[in-house]
Order: C-alpha cells, then sequence, then structure tokens
C-alpha cells in the first residue's frame, strides 16, 4: 500500500508530513506571521 506525503509549499528547504492535518497545523503554527496565501487540495 502506498503512502500519501505532503509537503510545505511555503517552506525555503522540504518538510514533509505524513497527513494533512499535520502539514496544517505546521502552516497554522509556523507560517502565520507571513503574508496571505491560499493552499488547494487536490485528491
Amino acid at each position: 500500500m502506498s503512502q500519501l506525503h505532503y509537503f510545505c509549499p511555503l517552506c525555503e528547504s522540504p518538510n514533509v508530513f505524513q497527513n494533512y492535518p499535520k502539514l496544517f497545523a505546521h502552516i497554522r503554527d509556523e507560517h502565520r506571521e507571513e503574508s496571505p496565501f491560499s493552499i488547494r487540495c487536490e485528491l
């Protein structure tokens, strides 16, 4: 069974997350002070 990985599009160096909630928490906590951005989820 293959496993999905999520990458933070806002980080300068690659950050890999095992699931979408962890990626979302990272963006919320680490990038909240940065300029506005939007993230699109393609399933």
